[in-house]
């Protein structure tokens, strides 16, 4: 009358209360081959973070390659603070925006934009383009899209 279903306690699941004990050469062998496992996995992340690195480097080279076959112009911005940086005056805000804030405020000149708009615009300043003349323009010699 021990059991639990005669109890009426549960459905005849029991209780272990015990923990596993491991001797200290038991313990050296599992510490090595943890810390082998965890620089398996740390190579790992390293070579899969390479291998981006480098899909990204081929695809600037390529870009560059099929820019310059096919004379357009192609301008280098470097990312950095791009999303930090006011496209209307300038200044830099002091704190990162985080993923989830979509709208960018200045707060020297109280400009609200979009945040990814902002970026771009900041792109383009910083590759001497004139933002205002950006908007909804097409390259020369583009065709228009035509209804089906």
């Amino acid at each position: 009358m021990t059991t639990p279903e005669k109890r009426g306690e549960g459905a005849g699941r029991a209780r272990y209360t015990c923990r596993l004990r491991v001797s200290s050469t038991a313990r050296t062998g599992l510490m090595a081959e943890w810390a082998r496992c965890r620089w398996v996995w740390n190579e790992c992340v390293a070579r899969s973070r390479k291998a981006a690195d480098a899909a990204i480097g081929a695809t600037k080279t390529a870009l560059i390659e099929r820019a310059r076959k096919h004379a357009r112009d192609i301008r280098l911005v470097h990312p950095a603070h791009t999303t930090m940086d006011c496209a209307h005056c300038g200044a830099r805000a002091k704190h990162r925006i985080p993923l989830s804030g979509r709208t960018y405020t200045c707060t020297a000149c109280g400009t609200v934009s979009p945040r990814d708009k902002n970026s771009a615009r900041v792109m383009l300043i910083r590759a001497g383009l004139n933002p205002a003349g950006a908007e909804g323009a097409r390259p020369p010699g583009a065709l228009l899209p035509e209804a089906a």
